[in-house]
């Protein structure tokens, strides 16, 4: 393809182009005259410049003019594709001396439309390889289900690994919590055990003496209150409590750790928890602390 400049008689601006294929769609078209235009616009600033130098010295220098390349095929006017900056173009050039500023202006807007048009291409380019058989309903050129598609088969293996990788990564933050968790509630073992410790306690004197003085009292709900409000928020955070929710359960060795063995009371049946002694915990699955537990044995 040529695209060359010829200035007329009249003024006007004209571009030869020579197109082999004469049959490609609006964008290629586009995307041509786009090239034709810089050429012509970068072609005028050029005359202009050097008709400037030639005044300035005198006007004893005289711009070249370009050389004629070979005969074109057909004649196309600057701007025929419709596109605002390319017929902006033409008539900037068909004006009797443009400026400078002008020109520079009208050569900025056709760069940027040549990029948007090759973005166009490209993508038109892209669906052709990948996916252009799925808007029509054909298969893929040169195979069915893009069999011969020398990209399919990389790309499959792309979104493959990442899909795992997303299930990896998702894996691995749920055990960072659950590691983190851990090493809190650990940390927490001893608090736990003294707030447990404290209940049952003060659980064992009311039943000796029956209720405390009021005074005595306050502070009891005052701190089993607090103990409540700790383990709904270790509940809230994923940590399992394996409390006095424990007793009546079938005996499980991966939670409870039986410390001792007796008759089965009333209502329990043969190798359940009777009593926890104390709690244990765990996070996602993840056992902390073993729960001392008797068990009821015949």
């Amino acid at each position: 393809m040529m695209a060359e400049v010829e200035e007329e008689g009249s003024g006007g601006v004209s571009i030869d182009v020579d197109d082999g294929s004469g049959s490609d769609d609006g964008a290629a078209a586009a995307l041509r005259d786009a090239r034709e235009a810089n050429a012509a616009v970068e072609a005028a600033i050029g005359r202009l410049a050097a008709a400037t130098d030639a005044a300035a010295a005198g006007g004893k220098q005289r711009a070249a003019r370009q050389p004629r390349g070979p005969a074109p095929k057909r004649r196309a006017p600057l701007g025929s594709s419709g596109s605002p900056p390319f017929v902006a173009a033409g008539k900037a050039l068909a004006s009797g001396r443009p400026s400078r500023a002008l020109l520079s202006g009208v050569l900025e807007a056709i760069e940027s439309e040549r990029s948007a048009l090759q973005k166009q291409l490209i993508q038109k380019q892209l669906r052709r390889e990948f996916g252009g058989g799925s808007a029509s309903g054909s298969a893929t050129p040169g195979g069915s289900d893009g069999e011969d598609n020398p990209y399919a088969k990389p790309i499959k293996q792309l979104t493959d690994d990442l899909a795992r990788a997303k299930q990896r990564a998702a894996a691995d933050r749920e055990n960072a919590k659950a590691e983190a968790l851990v090493t809190v509630v650990s940390a927490w073992l001893p608090l736990l055990d003294s707030f447990d410790a404290a209940l049952a306690a003060q659980a064992a004197a009311e039943a000796r003496a029956g209720p405390p003085p009021p005074g005595e009292a306050a502070v009891h709900a005052a701190y089993r209150a607090l103990h409540i409000q700790l383990l709904e928020l270790l509940r809230q955070q994923g940590v399992e409590v394996l409390g006095q929710e424990q007793e009546g359960r079938p005996f499980d060795p991966a939670l409870h750790e039986a410390v001792m063995r007796q008759p089965p009371p009333p209502g329990f049946s043969d190798d359940s928890v009777v009593k926890v002694l104390r709690a244990g915990y765990a996070v996602g699955g993840k056992l902390v602390r073993a729960a001392l537990v008797i068990v009821a044995q015949e």
